[in-house]
């Protein structure tokens, strides 16, 4: 499976739609500083901390 990172800061990111099969979308959401430190993921790009949200075509899913 291939991957394409999205990195975050600043900003808010709804929801990724029309992902190819064979295709994961990882967004990384820098911001975290009223987030609990025990809930926070490592980014796989720097070793930041982070919040990991991961998308991938779903069976059900609908063409836009």
């Amino acid at each position: 499976m291939q991957t394409i990172y999205v990195t975050v800061e600043g900003g808010l990111v709804q929801n990724v739609t029309s992902i190819p099969a064979g295709i994961e979308v990882v967004v990384i959401d820098y911001d975290v500083d009223l987030k609990e430190a025990d809930r926070l993921d490592v980014s796989p790009l720097d070793g930041e901390p982070c919040e990991i949200t991961s998308f991938q075509k779903e069976e059900c899913e609908r063409p836009a």
